[in-house]
């Protein structure tokens, strides 16, 4: 049926998953391997602590090294006429899909394979890590969240089940990106959709407390260009974020933890214990766990419920790891502004995400 294979890891600088620091790659042909590599990359964006003390990646390890947009050429053959394989495939490639897209290049339609999905299929696993799974088929993991071992494990997982269980048209889905570039002669792009004057004026604004928390700048200097940025645009007077900030400024409050709340809500919030039977749920983003239709029967099936919309009487605004390239203000959507709103005006609703329900 199919004798190529592209097996693909990569590893993320910060929390916003939309660069690559690291990637591992293997291309086989026919059962062989005809080639492989591990590249390191410079993301040109700061790196998170945790990132780095996950895959051991760090700024200055790649402050030389090339950018995605001159590495892809190199590689880019490997993704055509060929199934992709990784663990947990759909971040990978949506990752792969907005880096590619930041330097104005065109993602093809990609047929992959997920290791993830596949082992769900064959086995039953309290978890469905790569970690997990390489101990289960007695695959080598030998630097967990290096880019290449995880490669080489996702490998070896992906020809366990192949000849242990067999493979067939249904393990195989196309991957299509949901952006669409329009080169100009920076090489920028345009999302294949529109948003509102107001909306781009909050992504702007939030682009500023981006930089201030990246940089780690919170001088008088900083906030007062700042406040002037705010003072510019009154009509924003009524989104919250603006009237979060304003007010700790005015208050004179450490901004630090209002700043990454409002940038990150759902990496903000902090719940010890998700209580799903008789519960009410709302999803938004891509998960991890598998499709949305996944999720939903894993929380109906412990006695929750589902809800399309947020309303008063959702109690969880579920958010997938994966996030959505389409999100309106990058890190969330319209549907975590509304339970950012509905929570300042005292309603019980939690914002929660796939890691906090599932543990993974």
């Amino acid at each position: 049926m199919y004798n190529r294979f592209t097996f693909f890891d990569l590893e993320t600088p910060n929390r916003f998953n939309d660069r690559i620091c690291a990637f591992g790659l293997i291309h086989m042909v026919d059962d062989e391997i005809v080639f492989e590599q591990e590249f390191l990359v410079n993301p040109e964006v700061y790196f998170d602590t945790f990132n780095v003390q996950l895959h051991g990646v760090s700024r200055n390890m790649v402050r030389n090294k090339p950018t995605f947009d001159k590495i892809w050429p190199e590689i880019e053959k490997y993704f055509i006429d060929s199934v992709v394989v990784a663990h947990n495939a759909s971040f990978d490639l949506g990752v792969l899909s907005k880096v590619m897209h930041h330097y104005g290049l065109e993602l093809p339609e990609i047929k992959y394979s997920c290791t993830v999905t596949m082992a769900r299929k064959r086995i039953r696993s309290p978890k469905y890590s790569l970690d997990v799974i390489s101990s289960f088929f007695g695959v080598d993991l030998l630097r967990h969240h290096n880019a290449m071992a995880d490669t080489k494990a996702c490998q070896g997982i992906f020809l366990k089940m192949m000849s242990g269980y067999g493979y067939s048209e249904s393990d195989v889905s196309l991957y299509k990106s949901n952006l669409s570039i329009h080169k100009g002669s920076s090489g920028s792009f345009t999302p294949n959709r529109t948003y509102t004057d107001r909306t781009i004026k909050v992504q702007e604004f939030l682009g500023i407390i981006k930089s201030i928390i990246h940089s780690n700048d919170f001088s008088s200097v900083s906030i007062k260009n700042l406040k002037d940025w705010m003072n510019r645009h009154p009509e924003l007077d009524s989104e919250l974020v603006y009237k979060k900030i304003k007010l700790k400024i005015e208050q004179g409050d450490d901004l630090r933890a209002c700043f990454n709340e409002c940038v990150d809500p759902v990496k903000s919030a902090d719940y010890d214990a998700i209580d799903i039977d008789g519960k009410l749920f709302c999803m938004t983003g891509n998960f991890s766990f598998g499709t949305k239709t996944d999720v939903e029967l894993f929380i109906i099936a412990h006695g929750g419920k589902i809800h399309p919309s947020v309303t008063r009487a959702v109690d969880y605004v579920l958010v997938g790891n994966e996030g959505d390239p389409g999100w309106s203000y990058g890190t969330y959507g319209a549907k975590v502004k509304k339970a950012m709103e509905m929570k300042e005006k005292g309603y019980p609703i939690k914002i929660i995400s796939e890691k906090d329900l599932f543990g993974e």
